[in-house]
Parts: structure tokens; sequence; C-alpha cells
């Protein structure tokens, strides 16, 4: 897992994008980041990069790179940690969850993308002008 290489090839091209920036200025948009989520110790000797230690890390360093790039946790973009949410929840393979685990982590992305409130424009939007 290599944070900085995923904020500037997956997340940068998305929040420089014009009509990103236009749209977060009007105020028309949510920004829903999900991180990543538990595996299982026993995952961790198949996929060491996921492991828990790097995979809290790596989350860690995107929402730092969120402030580091002006857009404010919880303000301009919602960060998602499912972390505690999946540690020791029921799963298929000690890394995909089950059904409840993923209706749950669903049933909260639209409950948040229905309700969480759109926001006067911030940063990004002063550094565009």
């Amino acid at each position: 897992l290599h944070s900085p290489l995923t904020f500037l090839s997956v997340i940068k091209p998305v929040i420089t994008h014009p009509k990103f920036i236009e749209c977060a200025c009007l105020g028309k948009l949510r920004f829903i980041w999900n991180s990543m989520h538990y595996q299982t110790k026993e995952m961790d000797a198949i996929w060491p990069h996921q492991s828990g230690e790097n995979a809290i890390e790596f989350n860690e360093n995107i929402h730092q790179s969120f402030i580091d790039a002006g857009l404010v946790p919880g303000q301009d973009v919602l960060v998602l940690d499912w972390w505690n949410m999946t540690k020791d929840a029921q799963s298929s393979d000690g890394l995909h969850s089950l059904s409840d685990v993923n209706l749950a982590k669903a049933a909260q992305i639209l409950y948040l993308a229905e309700k969480w409130p759109f926001h006067k424009p911030g940063k990004i939007c002063l550094e565009a002008v």
C-alpha cells in the first residue's frame, strides 16, 4: 500500500478536475472516501501489504493527505473508516465481509449521502478563483 501514490494517481485527479471544483464551489457534491477495512491475521500471510498495521497507516496517511490538500474531513470530504466495524466481523475468507456487514456499510453510505448537509464553499473554491 502506497498512500502517496494512491492520493496522487486516484484522488488528486478528481479533486483538481475543473468540474469537481465547480460543483464543490456551488455546493453540489458530496465527496465520500471509503477507507480500508480489516483483514484477518491469516490473510496477512497471503496479502502482507494489506495487513492491519499497513491498512491503519494507509488510512491515516490518506486522511492527512486530504488535510494537506486543503480538504477538511467532515466538511469537504467524508472519510468513512470501516476498521472498527469490520474488525472481528464475520467474513467469507478473512477479507471479504458477509452480507450483514456489507448491508450495514451500504446503509451508512446511503444515509450519509442523503443527510450529510451540503456546506458553504471551502478553501478549494478560494484557490480556484
